[in-house]
């Protein structure tokens, strides 16, 4: 309706009906892509920022994708200790 794409959760949807006209998602719009990141940072008031020691593949490997954005430091990480 106002020209937005909007995530509902089904377990809170009590009725619906069908339009007459068709929804025709925006050009490369990825409904995966949407949803993970709503999951991930849209019902969160605090964010963090977490190091982890270990290479990126390892990490996308062991954390959910709901986990966050996992990318490498461009500054190459820094060591204390």
């Amino acid at each position: 309706m106002r020209g937005e794409v909007h995530t509902y959760r089904v377990d809170r949807v009590e009725r619906a009906a069908e339009l007459p006209q068709r929804f025709i998602p925006p050009d490369g719009f990825d409904v995966v892509e949407h949803v993970m990141q709503g999951l991930a940072f849209g019902a969160w008031t605090h964010r963090t920022e977490v190091w982890l020691d270990t290479d990126l593949e390892t990490a996308r490997r062991r954390l959910p994708t709901t986990a966050g954005d996992l990318r490498i430091d461009p500054g190459g990480g820094r060591r204390t200790g």
